[in-house]
């Protein structure tokens, strides 16, 4: 691997992780003071025991989103779209969209529905030690209290564009500037988007307990060479979750039952195969 190699795809994630905490510190400014605006009487100290108002929590949540897929486009519109390889490929290749088997989707599928089950056991028992309110409770409340339009919204973003969005950017262009454009070996690409994954979170709850699912979801990457499944595994994770929530299920199985849904997932990882063949050169979509 030659230097400019290392470096083109090391600046591109470096560019991407600078742009994307100015972002953060942003959205989070913007949350407090139209939080203040909303309830005039509430003071710094007080916002943590206060729900964020409904419209407050859809709008930074969509924003948020726009701007995490939004900054791998205007990264490759300034840095261009060139692999080291000298060839230039499209949205498609750079993003690890590669259509896969039917086996394969069903076995999505099947770690979708068992993956999540040790994750949320650990975000339950962190929540009892840490007695922490965070993200997830903001999230349930908007789905359970707020207007129906918000439920509407809020229950699509969590179960359709987070999903698509935060594979297309961690196991699809991260992974891209990473694995092909650093050469970077396959399991560290892999173990360092899945902290990144957690940390991106950024919630003392969430972020530890995201850790098992982001690792399955880079094995699926990593298995297959395709964010397609990853992208079915999480919608299908986040879809239950918002199903208990909305059908007021609380708690979940004990860690015994937990670890072996686990184990069920990671058979179901091991079970799924590579997606079709794609030509190493497209052209830009």
């Amino acid at each position: 691997m030659n230097a400019n190699t290392g470096r083109d795809g090391l600046l591109r994630v470096g560019l991407y992780l600078t742009l994307w905490l100015g972002v953060v510190i942003t959205l989070n400014i913007v949350a407090v003071v139209g939080w203040m605006l909303a309830d005039p009487e509430l003071t710094l100290t007080q916002l943590a025991g206060h729900a964020m108002p409904t419209w407050l929590l859809v709008g930074i949540t969509l924003s948020q989103f726009t701007a995490m897929y939004g900054l791998t486009e205007a990264i490759d519109a300034v840095l261009g779209r060139w692999h080291p390889v000298g060839a230039r490929v499209g949205r498609r290749e750079r993003l690890a969209w590669i259509p896969v088997g039917p086996s394969t989707f069903g076995f999505a599928v099947l770690v979708g529905m068992t993956v999540g089950a040790l994750g949320g056991w650990f975000a339950l028992a962190l929540s009892e030690i840490l007695s922490w309110e965070g993200a997830l409770d903001f999230i349930s409340d908007a789905l359970l209290d707020g207007p129906h339009w918000s439920r509407v919204v809020m229950g699509v973003s969590v179960c359709l564009v987070a999903p698509l969005v935060e594979e297309l950017v961690f196991r699809g262009w991260l992974w891209d500037a990473l694995a092909k454009r650093s050469r970077w070996p396959d399991w560290l690409t892999c173990a360092f988007t899945t902290v990144l994954f957690a940390a991106y979170h950024l919630d003392p709850v969430q972020s530890p307990a995201v850790l098992t699912t982001g690792a399955v979801l880079g094995l699926i990457r990593l298995r297959t060479g395709s964010v397609v499944p990853c992208i079915v595994v999480h919608a299908v994770n986040n879809s239950l979750a918002v199903a208990l929530v909305v059908l007021g299920i609380d708690g979940g199985p004990t860690l015994p039952w937990c670890v072996g849904l686990y184990m069920l997932a990671l058979g179901g990882v091991v079970m799924m195969r590579g997606g079709g063949v794609t030509t190493s050169v497209e052209q830009a979509t």
